[in-house]
This record gives C-alpha cells, structure tokens and sequence, in this order.
C-alpha cells in the first residue's frame, strides 16, 4: 500500500478527498491541535498527527506523494518545508502543492475596492504571511533538485456567488481589517460590497499558483 502525507492539513479538507479518492494510507500533521481534532472527528480513516511541517516524525523515503495546500505562504523558512518533504518522499516520488496565493499582485474592481484590499494584504502580513509565496514555489522545487517541475496558476472567472458564500467572504475580510478600521469603516466596506454583489460588479482576484515535482535521489 502506497502512503500519502499532506503537511499542514488543518481541518483535513484535503486530507478527506486523498483518502477517499485513492487506496493509499493517509497521514495528515499539522501545528495546531484543535485543527486535528475538528479534522478526527470527520475522517477516522486518516491517520492525522500533531507536529511541526519542518521537523517532520517520519522516516526518511516513506511516501509516495507529499502535498500542502494553502501552507507555504506561513512559513518562514520555505527552503527547509520543501526539503523535509524531499527528505520523507521515496525516491520517483511526488511533491504537489496544490495552492498557494501571490497577495502582492491581488485585483480588486471597482477602484473604490483598492484601498480595502490593500489593508487586508497589509493585516495578513501582520499575521505572518508572506505576500508573495505564490509566485517563488516552482523555484523552491527547482532548487530542491526536483524533476519535471510543472507549475500553474489556477484558473478565476467572474460567477456571482450566493449570498451566504458572500457574506463568509466579507465576514473574513471584515476580521482581517479591523485592526485598520472603525465599526463605522467597515460598515461602509460591506455596504460597497453588497452593492457590488447585487450588481454582479464586483472583482477581487488574488493570483494563486500550483506546483508538482517528481523527487529523484
């Protein structure tokens, strides 16, 4: 039986379709306890183990495929994340990262939208993230030495989502600027972007990248 790992699973989201979408045995880790228990409660079939992604507690070349997803962009030392994977892949092994953002180019329209993506980037920044960890992470498998590098951006197109879809969306936002702004600010943003939403008007685009790469040793 092959084994699959995602680093940095959190609620287990991903970690639920690996395993029920292949005959692989699956592991998930992450950081924050409180994630794996969520993530337990919906998938018992996943092995899912509280650690850190840089200091991983497997054995050298034990996978067959390592992804994250949403991950790289927290971590400060993205060189040593991509080279704990490298080491706990089997050589003809996959790394796979499925999504990570590039916030430094974000598009939001109408302009009257700028200045609020601005300070939600600047607040995710705050919060530890790098900006850019879209962009660099065909880079970070390249200078690992891995093989066939394959890196994408996923595709966007404008569909007006519902209503409740929108109004998380905003909820996330809102909680990401209020450090910047008053109760009366934001009520104003939410305000624009319900106008935006009923008038299918509104675009926000943040650019975010995928990346494959087959390990060799």
């Amino acid at each position: 039986m092959e084994h699959v790992l995602e680093v940095g699973c959190g609620t287990g989201i991903i970690t639920r379709e690996l395993t029920e979408k292949t005959r692989s045995s699956t592991f998930g880790i992450d950081y924050e306890f409180n994630h794996l228990t969520f993530a337990h409660d919906y998938d018992v079939k996943t092995q899912f183990l509280c650690g850190d992604g840089l200091h991983m507690p497997f054995p050298n070349d034990h996978f067959s495929l390592v992804c994250c997803h949403f991950f790289l962009l927290w971590i400060h030392d993205q060189p040593k994340a991509i080279s704990e994977m490298f080491r706990v892949t089997k050589d003809d092994g996959w790394i796979i990262i499925f999504a990570e953002p590039d916030h430094a180019a974000r598009i939001d329209y109408p302009d009257i939208f700028l200045p609020y993506g601005k300070i939600q980037t600047d607040s995710l920044v705050r919060q530890g993230i790098d900006p850019i960890a879209g962009r660099k992470i065909g880079n970070l498998l390249t200078a690992c030495e891995l093989q066939d590098v394959k890196v994408g951006e996923l595709q966007w197109q404008l569909d007006k989502p519902d209503f409740a879809s929108a109004l998380a969306e905003w909820n996330v936002a809102t909680e990401d600027m209020r450090t910047f702004l008053s109760s009366d600010q934001i009520k104003i943003y939410l305000d624009y972007e319900k106008k935006a939403w009923e008038e299918s008007k509104r675009v926000q685009i943040i650019p975010t990248f995928y990346a494959m790469g087959k390990v060799k040793k």
